[in-house]
C-alpha cells in the first residue's frame, strides 16, 4: 500500500519539497493547491512510477508560494494586522485498491528553515537592531503563534523626562492561534507603540531614546528586537516597505544619497526626407544609496529587492509602489568600512508622476485623479 512521508498538518513552503510518496507500483497522484481565500489555484492528478520505492515531485515551495501570491490580499502592501499569507495542500495517493489523502497548511516561505512552523519562537525578520525615526507611521513586528500555549511579549523604554533617565516596561500575553493565522502583528512605530501601550507609565514629556521588544518563553527571554530611535539630521531619508522571505510586510529605514536621472527613449522613423520621434518616453530613475549597514541589513536589502512587491513612502502621496531594477553592493574585505547598497529604482505609478509632484494645495486637484487608467490613453 502507498504512503505519504514528510508531510505534516502545518509546514513552511519549503519543507513541502521533502514530501514523498513511498510506493511499490504505479500510482495516481492528485497535487492540489487552495488558497486561504477558497479558491483552488493548482488541481492536477498523474500517474506516477516509483524509482527506488519512492516518488519524489518537483519544486512544490515554488508552486505553493505562487499560488499564495495570486490572493488579493498579496496583491498590495497594507499597513495594518492581516493574515499570514498561506494555503491548503492536498496529497492524495490511488493505487490499486486504496486512497491516502494527507493535507498540510503551509505557510509562504521563500528560505529553508532549520525550525518548522511549531517550534518557531523568534521574530520573523533578518534585524535585530533597528533604526526608527520619531515620526514613521507603521513598524511591523511579526511573532510566530503556532506553537501550542502562549507567548509573552515584553515591551521596555528607556527615556529622560525632567533631565533624569528612566526605563518603564509592559508586558502582553498572546495565545497561540493553532496555526489559524500563524502570525501577531505587532505595531513598533513610533509613537504609535510606545505612547500607546505605556499610558500612564510613559509621562508626556518625556523623551524616548531607545526601547526593546522581547519575547519570553518558560521564564527566559529568548529573543528581542531593539529600536533606536534617530534623532539626528540627515538631509534624505527614505522609508521602504516591502514582503520579506515568510511574505510578511518589513519595513527598513535609507539613509544614504538619493540620485535622480531622467533619460529619454525615442523611436525614430523616416517621413519623406525627414526623421520624424514616433513614440517618445520619458524614464525617471532613481539610484538610492542605503548609508553604511550591517551584515544583517545588507541581507534584509536582499529581500528587498526578491521582494513580490515593494513600497516608498512618498513625501506627499503616501505609499507608491516601486519597481527596483538593480542594485549594487560592493564590499571589500578585510577593510575599516562597513557595506553600502546602491538601489535603483522606478516608480511603478509613473503615468501621474509629473502630476504628483504639485504643493499640497493642489493635492486631490490634479488634473487626473486616482481613477485615470491607461483606458482613457
Amino acid at each position: 500500500m502507498a504512503s505519504i512521508s514528510n508531510m505534516t498538518s502545518l509546514m513552511f513552503a519549503g519543507e513541502a519539497n521533502n514530501i514523498r510518496v513511498l510506493a511499490s507500483d504505479d500510482v495516481g497522484i492528485e497535487i492540489r493547491v487552495t488558497t486561504s481565500d477558497g479558491i483552488v489555484r493548482y488541481d492536477q492528478t498523474s500517474t506516477y512510477t516509483p524509482v527506488d520505492g519512492e516518488i519524489a515531485f518537483g519544486d512544490l515551495a515554488d508552486l505553493i508560494n505562487k499560488c499564495i501570491l495570486l490572493q488579493e490580499d498579496m496583491s498590495d502592501i497594507s499597513l495594518t494586522s492581516t493574515p499570514a499569507p498561506w494555503a491548503r495542500l492536498l496529497v492524495s495517493v490511488t493505487d490499486s485498491s486504496t486512497t491516502t489523502t494527507q493535507s498540510a497548511k503551509v505557510f509562504y516561505c521563500q528560505a529553508w528553515n532549520m525550525a518548522g512552523p511549531t517550534t518557531m519562537t523568534n521574530f520573523v525578520t533578518q534585524l535585530r537592531k533597528r533604526k526608527v525615526t520619531r515620526d514613521i507611521a507603521h513598524f511591523p513586528v511579526w511573532l510566530p503563534l503556532m506553537n501550542e500555549g502562549t507567548t509573552t511579549v515584553n515591551v521596555a523604554v528607556t527615556y529622560v523626562s525632567g533631565g533624569s533617565e528612566g526605563r518603564a516596561s509592559q508586558t502582553y500575553t498572546y495565545a497561540a492561534t493553532s496555526g489559524s493565522e500563524g502570525y501577531q502583528y505587532i505595531d513598533a512605530a513610533m509613537p504609535v507603540l510606545v505612547r500607546s501601550i505605556m499610558g500612564a507609565l510613559l509621562y508626556a514629556s518625556a523623551t524616548i531614546y531607545k526601547y526593546e521588544v522581547n519575547i519570553w518563553a518558560s521564564g527566559v527571554m529568548v529573543d528581542t528586537i531593539e529600536f533606536e530611535v534617530v534623532r539626528q539630521y540627515y538631509p534624505q531619508q527614505s522609508t521602504w516597505y516591502f514582503r520579506n522571505a515568510f511574505g510578511l510586510v518589513e519595513t527598513m529605514l535609507l539613509l544614504g544619497r538619493e540620485e535622480e536621472t531622467h533619460s529619454l527613449d525615442v523611436d525614430l522613423g523616416r517621413s519623406l526626407f525627414d526623421y520624424l520621434a514616433l513614440d517618445k518616453d520619458v524614464v525617471r530613475e532613481y539610484a538610492t544609496n542605503s548609508g553604511w549597514v550591517s551584515k544583517a541589513e545588507c541581507r534584509l536589502l536582499a529581500e528587498l529587492y526578491r521582494s513580490p512587491q515593494t513600497c516608498r513612502v512618498h513625501e506627499k502621496l503616501g505609499l507608491r509602489k516601486v519597481v527596483v531594477k538593480d542594485i549594487d553592493v560592493v564590499h571589500r574585505s578585510p577593510s575599516n568600512e562597513p557595506r553600502s547598497v546602491d538601489i535603483i529604482w522606478r516608480w511603478a505609478d509613473d503615468r501621474q508622476e509629473w502630476l504628483s509632484d504639485h504643493d499640497d494645495a493642489m493635492l486631490g486637484h490634479n488634473v487626473f485623479d486616482s481613477t485615470y487608467t491607461e483606458v482613457f490613453d
